[in-house]
């Protein structure tokens, strides 16, 4: 039969046992869950590259769609504005040959 002492000393003895299952238990979901935000943390650093490049892609066409701007911009006042000027300055010219004694504005 048993005794009161043996009782306490199994209870402690099952305790202490089910503490270290507990730990290790607890030990093994740590590593567990470790390596899965590993495997996370894995995916989205790809992820980040990925959407990264893709800016990175979008900036350049971005830039060059600016480039091919300006120079239309610049073509066009090539062809308009600046044409525009000098026949203006072309007119004074003629003004001031006309009436006389003004300075030039090219001057």
């Amino acid at each position: 039969m048993l005794t009161k002492q043996d009782l306490t000393a199994f209870d402690k003895l099952m305790t202490k046992r089910l503490s270290e299952q507990d730990k290790r238990f607890d030990q093994k979901l740590d590593q567990r869950f470790a390596a899965q935000d590993k495997r996370i943390d894995a995916k989205f650093v790809a992820q980040d590259k990925r959407i990264d490049a893709k800016f990175v892609n979008q900036d350049k066409h971005l830039e060059s769609l600016k480039d091919q701007i300006v120079k239309d911009i610049t073509y066009m006042l090539q062809q308009s504005v600046i044409n525009i000027l000098c026949e203006h300055d072309k007119r004074l010219d003629r003004l001031e040959k006309h009436v006389g004694g003004f300075p030039t504005i090219a001057s």
